[in-house]
Order: structure tokens, then sequence, then C-alpha cells
């Protein structure tokens, strides 16, 4: 399926550029990479950008996500795994690691194995560099090749302009995933409606599937409680008309990379005790549902990388999503209201957390304990009794967030070097940010912080800069604030934000 090029900068778990001659940058982050199912179109993906084939930290790296994706991704990825030494301009492709790319295009032409053609590369650019009369420049060039990483199976036959095609090198087949024939095609089960064959039950459909099937479900009332030990996907014909109804958890999974979609997961009785679903597999993808009734919504435990978007989860007696041992999980566009609580996470770092509704739950809308190096953007948080609380979670990101009309705005407990900016916190009923005990080197920038019953108050000493606060006395006497006199931030004598807006940030 060819190659797809990342040119641009890199960070590890994400990759970002920007427009020509413009500073905003354009972020794809790995779980982006997750989402992707482009099914048997693999490609071999080539990155250019600092450690984004880094393979010995805790998450795992960009470009080996583009491998072990499981129903899309990359059949193999090349990356580096250090600083990604590389020149700029019209001459990107004459040294360092631009000119090691362009090599292996040029091999590309030569030999159809992918270790051949990185290996040739490397050892043409090698031969080309005149190693030992360059000085640093030397050090630069030896760098380039060196952490330039292969992802994926050196033997692999790759097309090469002579109507190849990837596949195996022993046997020239193509590749596939489970669950699908020579042809690519996909095992579909089908349950309900009128066709011949039909399953009545989904548990009989997935107790006959095997890893990779798909079974689709008609809409339709399943009085059922379901167990998944297969990496398959249920999906429904429409997330409001496929009703399952059951007396204990809804769906338990026991896989990794299960997948279900368009489900409406209501409790038939008993809901305090159970969960819609409970998993406990890696890489399960939960869209486009709708959970109610039950003690915990989504409960999962030791289920990394997780992907929970576009459902509705309101009306659960105790938690909507409760995880636990579960990183690297993304939590996006879901509509999280009328439950005690929202998210609450503890031992789970690396969360991404964006573009959610959370409302009118009756205690911690958000609660990370222990889940630091988490992302927490563009959500809503509105009548929640308390909208985010950090306890012992430190380096998480904080941005562009509407928090308005709860009890509580953002607290932080023993939560060190938090990065908040950008956010809106407005009228919220007692403290609009409360920074607690141990907890240090947190930043606050460039926030509309208005009318809450105290806007902020700091035990710790964090750094305030630049946000617009509606009770600064520079809005008042407007000479102050032309003058630029500071904004003291309560919680400290010397605590000061001094360079406090006089018009909001919007």
């Amino acid at each position: 399926a060819g190659f797809v090029i990342f040119a641009g900068a890199g960070a590890h778990h994400l990759w970002a550029t920007h427009p020509y001659d413009e500073e905003k940058w354009i972020y794809y982050y790995d779980y982006n990479i997750r989402l992707l199912k482009n099914g048997d179109k693999l490609p071999v993906v080539l990155t250019s950008g600092a450690r984004l084939g880094q393979f010995n930290q805790s998450r795992e790296c960009f470009n080996w996500v583009f491998v072990s994706k499981r129903g899309g991704g990359a059949v193999a990825s090349i990356g580096s795994t250090g600083l990604c030494w590389i020149g700029h301009g019209e001459n990107v492709t004459s040294f360092y690691l631009g000119n090691l790319h362009l090599r292996l295009f040029q091999e590309y032409h030569n030999t159809d194995v992918l270790g051949e053609v990185v290996g040739n590369a490397i050892a043409s650019y090698l031969n080309a560099c005149d190693i030992g009369h360059h000085g640093i420049s030397e050090s630069f060039y030896i760098k380039a090749a060196e952490e330039l990483e292969l992802f994926g199976d050196p033997t692999l036959r790759i097309g090469n302009g002579k109507g190849g095609e990837m596949g195996n090198k022993e046997d020239g087949k193509p590749l596939h995933y489970p669950g699908e024939g020579q042809s690519g095609e996909t095992h579909v089960l089908y349950v309900g409606g009128s066709g011949p064959g039909n399953y009545t039950t989904i548990q009989d459909a997935i107790n006959d599937a095997e890893d990779g099937y798909t079974i689709f479900v008609y809409d339709g009332i399943y009085y059922e409680n379901l167990k998944i030990s297969k990496s398959i996907s249920i999906i429904g014909q429409s997330s409001d008309g496929v009703v399952l109804k059951s007396d204990e958890n809804g769906i338990i999974i026991h896989a990794d990379g299960a997948e279900i979609r368009n489900i409406s997961i209501i409790s038939n009785g008993g809901g305090k005790n159970y969960a819609g679903i409970l998993c406990n597999g890696t890489g399960s993808i939960i869209h486009g549902l709708s959970i109610s009734g039950y003690g915990w919504g989504l409960y999962l435990e030791n289920a990394a990388y997780a992907v929970i978007e576009n459902n509705r989860i309101a009306k659960n007696i105790e938690y909507a999503v409760y995880m636990v041992n579960s990183s690297n999980s993304l939590i996006r566009d879901n509509k999280i209201s009328n439950n005690w609580y929202g998210v609450w996470s503890e031992y789970s770092p690396y969360l991404v957390i964006t573009e959610n509704n959370f409302s009118s739950n009756r205690w911690y809308a958000l609660w990370l304990d222990s889940s630091g190096e988490s992302t927490i953007t563009d959500n809503v948080f509105i009548k929640n009794w308390y909208s985010v609380y950090l306890y012992s979670s430190g380096n998480n990101t904080i941005s562009g967030n509407n928090i308005y009309g709860n009890e509580h705005g953002p607290q932080f407990v023993d939560a060190d070097n938090n990065t908040f900016y950008h956010n809106i916190v407005k009228k919220n009923e007692h403290y609009g940010i409360s920074v607690g005990c141990r907890s240090s080197g947190n930043s606050f920038t460039d926030n509309d912080i208005i009318e809450n019953a105290q806007n902020a108050w700091d035990d710790y000493g964090s750094s305030w800069d630049g946000n617009y606060w509606s009770d600064y006395i520079g809005l008042k006497l407007k000479i102050l604030g032309f003058i630029g006199v500071p904004y003291h931030v309560p919680g400290r004598l010397n605590q000061w934000d001094r360079h406090p807006r006089t018009a909001p940030v919007g």
C-alpha cells in the first residue's frame, strides 16, 4: 500500500507540523493511530521527528503504535530513536537524516526486501559521508544513521515499482489479519433481522465467532448478559435501536482488541452491583454506546490502550467510567451526565481526555489519582459538584476547557508540575482554582478566571502569569491596569500574577 511520510517534529508519542510561515501547530497523537481502520491496506510509515522511535520508555513510541495497531496502522515503520539529526531549508535532503531518507527510496528501486532497503541505504549513506574529515558534523552524520530504527519484519517483501506486492519473503502472499480470507473478505455473523441463518442471540454468535470476526446486530431488544473472550467486533445497526438489557454485567470482555459499537446497554435489575461493560482486555474500542442504570457504566481494570469515544453514559448509580491500571487510553467526545462520579482514574497515566461534556454529576466529574502525564483538553464541565480533581497526579496538561457553574472549580492536591492554560473558569460556587497541600511547580497562564466565589487560592506557590481576573483592581482603576499593577493570588503573601490581562483571553 505504499509509504506514508510524517515530516515534522516529534515527542515520543506525538508528531507535529505547521502550515508554511504559520506558528499554529497541527498535532497527530498516538491515540489517533489507534483509531485508524485501514484494514489490510498497510503502508510502510517513515517519520522524521525527535524520539518517535524511542522504544525504551514505559509508553509505547509513535512508530511502534503504527505496527502494533490491529485492524489498521502500518506493516512496518522507520523512525529515529533520538533527536532526529536533520537539516533545514532547500538542502534538507543533502545531509544528515534527510539524505538518509532519500537513499531509502533510492534503494527501494533496487531491492524488494525491507531489511535490505534499510541496510543498503545506511551503508550507502555512510560511504558517501567521508567520515573522519568533518569534525562535529561527523558526529551528526553518524548519529543520524545510528538512531534510525526499523519496526517490523526485515524479511518483508515490498513492492518496488515492478508489480510487487507487500507480503512475506518466503511465500510472497499478501498479509492478512485474523478473520480475513486470502481475498481480504472479513467474516461477518448476523444477529436478529430476517436473513436466513441469522442468530437469535448475540451470545450464540459470540460463541461461534473466531478472532477477527465481526458480529452485526440488527435493531431489537436483547435480554442477555454477554461474555467475550475473543478479539471480535460487535456492531449494532443503530445505537438507539439495538438495546441490550441485562440483569447482571451487560458485557464482560476478557480479550484484547475487542470492539463494541452502536448499542444501548440498560440495566434490567440489580444494577448497583454490576457494570454496563466490565473490561480487562487491552486495546478495546467502545464507541457509540448509551449506558445507564448500573453501578459502573464502564469498569476498566488492566485495560490499557482503550478507546472510549462518542458514548452517552448517564444516570449510573456510582461511576460513569471507573478505570484502574488502564494507561494510554483515550476518552473522547462522550456525554457524561447525572452519575455520582464521572470519570474516576487510578494508576492510569498517559490518558487523553478530550472533547467530552461532563454535566450534573453529583460528586467528582473527573478524578485523577496517580494518573499523571495525561492530557485534558477541550472539555466542558458544567453543574457538577467537583469539576476537575487531581490527586497525586503530576505533569498533566489541562487546556482549552470550559469549567462553568460547578460547585468547585479545578483542585490540585499532592499534584506537581501540572500545566493549566487557555481555560475558562467561570461562576463556580466555591473556588475557581484551588491549589492545596504538597502541590508544587504548577503553572497557570492565559486563563479567563471570571466571577467565581473566590477566583483562586494557592497554598503552595504556583506560577501565575497572563491570566484575566474578573476582580483585578486594574479593571476598575484603568490607570493601574495600564501601568501593569500585578494581581495578588490569595493563599500566600508574596504570590502574584505579574502580567494580569485587562481583557479576556477568549
